[in-house]
């Protein structure tokens, strides 16, 4: 994809997004309500946009192919 073409896409899922809130704001909805849509709505477009968190690595991500974790050290009770 063209970084012109990404950028408007950015651009209008902003606006949409911008304009969600005032509607919303005009509709009457609660500020923690707004935020909580917000937050949500951020991480969906971050998600889909290939920034969005990722799941922390395992012990096992880490070994070389072929060799396994060492076992959890015993616990003393």
């Amino acid at each position: 994809m063209k970084p012109t073409t990404r950028h408007r896409l950015d651009l209008i899922a902003f606006l949409a997004v911008l304009a969600t809130g005032v509607l919303l704001t005009a509709m009457g909805i609660s500020a923690g309500t707004l935020a909580t849509i917000a937050v949500a709505l951020s991480s969906l477009y971050g998600v889909w946009k290939g920034t969005g968190p990722a799941a922390p690595p395992t012990p096992h991500d880490s070994q070389p192919p072929g060799r396994t974790a060492p076992p959890d050290p015993p616990t003393g009770s």
